[in-house]
């Protein structure tokens, strides 16, 4: 390759090696976790029959009632028995005028995903990815062992909100290293099968609630292992990609040359194609030189601004939808931990179908496409909660199509967000249009209470109309299937005009 068309560092290092498999595999491994922490609450909390406690010792014959009439609250209750002898609901009797607190815990765990997409987007991007990923690990630790050890439903509610921020900034943070260090021809790949990590996450999680009968040991199994990552972090080197675009340039030349060792690159002339890639990202970045990447930045060209809003409002309804299903999907009918796994189960073609069309078709059509049929699948499904012949395992299988529509729209949306955003902003876009999915999951669990004081068809109603309404949107989006990913402001511009 001749100098002057170095564009990438990975033109330098090479598109795939030792290098980049170490963050890879890093990130795949942590992302079973990931689904382990969102969704494992579903599973330790899950809806039981229950009934007040009498007590037996006591005769009522001995006591004097003044008003007959009057009502005697209950202040112990019984439970059925359930997959698990002590459930969250049973520890902390979460039913009748406490049972929103169920809702109101997860609901906060989405707040601290969203809060972690602003915060770990802005600082990711002002000192780089490495610092924020050590700190999130960290954090999520130390916040899912005191969940477990919890005292009070308070206690774990704060706990579970902390879990989030770290939880998120580890999945997010990862993923951009991920993104920055592979090549162009394999983003959408690398993109793609880093999520088989919370596909295996989502099917196994219901074999470890089961196989542990105390929600507590259930939450130190999803926290212990977790302590090892800190000595894989020690391995994991900063974006290269970050050091450049923010002037450090020796810093990112030293990273590139361990990088192109071990990748068994020949270090012939590299010394100049690294001169040449740092001076390319010094002219790119002179405009911007002295401004320091913040959410402001998403609006200062038209064109960006209108990206983000639709990207935004794309994420809103992809996460709203997806965990708005996988929250209640008891609430379809039949075996709490078979829908799980089954639900589970269809995230591993659901990301396999996602890199065949991203490969064989542009980023915007599989958008479109997906949310459309999200959309027609939720309302094809109402009808059936109505006609005679309605079964449970229909209704099922129509949530799993919605389900499944909507999962992959979760695998794509990653891929196409930060390739619309150019370096400078792109860990802030991809993670305010983030902020904006867990918006959607924060008001995902009380779907369930929707259903409850209404119907369940209003839920699906709800569902068809804003993934209809966002497929449509996506169409004003710029294709960026082939094409460099931006690293300006100027050439985030350019792309949108062309497209």
């Amino acid at each position: 390759m001749k100098i002057e068309e170095i564009q990438h560092i990975t033109d330098v290092v090479g598109h795939w090696g030792k290098w980049q498999s170490n963050i890879f595999f890093f990130y795949l491994t942590t992302s079973v976790y990931s689904a382990f922490h969102n969704l494992g609450l579903a599973l330790m909390a899950p809806k039981v029959d229950f009934w007040c406690a009498t007590d037996l010792q006591k005769n009522m014959t001995d006591h004097c009632y003044a008003d007959i009439k009057k009502t005697i609250p209950c202040t112990k209750w019984v439970y059925a028995e359930s997959f698990l002898t002590k459930t969250i609901i049973s520890e902390w009797d979460l039913v009748c005028d406490r049972a929103w607190l169920v809702s109101i815990t997860q609901s906060l765990y989405m707040c601290g995903m969203t809060i972690s997409a602003l915060l770990c987007g802005h600082f990711s991007d002002k000192y780089g990815r490495l610092p924020v990923l050590w700190t999130a690990v960290v954090t999520e630790i130390v916040a899912g062992l005191s969940c477990a050890f919890s005292i009070s439903i308070y206690q774990y509610m704060i706990s579970r909100f902390v879990l989030a921020i770290g939880a998120y900034g580890r999945y997010l943070t990862g993923f951009m290293l991920v993104i920055e260090t592979t090549g162009p021809e394999y983003r959408a790949t690398m993109g793609i099968v880093c999520r088989f990590g919370w596909a295996l996450g989502c099917f196994i999680l219901p074999g470890i609630v089961w196989l542990f009968d105390n929600w507590r040991h259930a939450q130190l199994a999803f926290t212990l292992p977790e302590i090892l990552w800190i000595l894989w972090l020690c391995r994991i080197p900063e974006s290269p990609r970050w050091q450049l675009a923010k002037g450090n340039s020796e810093k990112a030349q030293e990273e590139l040359r361990r990088a192109a060792e071990l990748n068994k690159r020949r270090l012939t002339g590299i010394e100049d194609k690294l001169e040449e890639l740092r001076d390319r990202f010094e002219k790119e970045n002179e405009s911007c030189s002295d401004r320091k990447a913040n959410l402001f930045d998403l609006w200062k060209t038209p064109n960006l601004r209108k990206n983000t809003i639709i990207l935004c409002l794309t994420w809103f309804t992809t996460g709203y939808v997806y965990y708005g299903l996988s929250l209640n999907i008891g609430d379809l009918g039949g075996n709490l931990l078979t829908n799980f796994a089954i639900a589970g189960l269809l995230e591993f073609p659901s990301f396999g179908i996602s890199l065949y069309a991203l490969k064989k078709s542009g980023r915007r059509s599989v958008q479109f496409c997906i949310m459309f049929a999200a959309g027609i699948g939720s309302f094809i499904a109402i009808p059936f909660y109505f006609l005679p012949f309605g079964t449970t395992a229909i209704n099922i299988t129509l949530g799993m199509i919605v389900k499944f529509c909507i999962s992959i729209s979760y695998y794509t949306i990653y891929i196409y967000s930060a390739e619309v955003y150019p370096t400078l902003v792109r860990q802030v876009g991809v993670g305010c249009n983030s902020g904006f999915s867990r918006i959607g999951s924060v008001l995902a669990p009380f779907v369930k209470e929707l259903s409850h004081y209404t119907h369940i068809t209003v839920s699906f109603a709800t569902f068809g109309v804003i993934s209809t309404g966002s497929a449509l949107l996506v169409l004003l989006l710029p294709e960026t299937r082939g094409k460099e990913i931006p690293d300006t402001l100027l050439e985030a511009e350019k792309i949108s005009r062309k497209s």
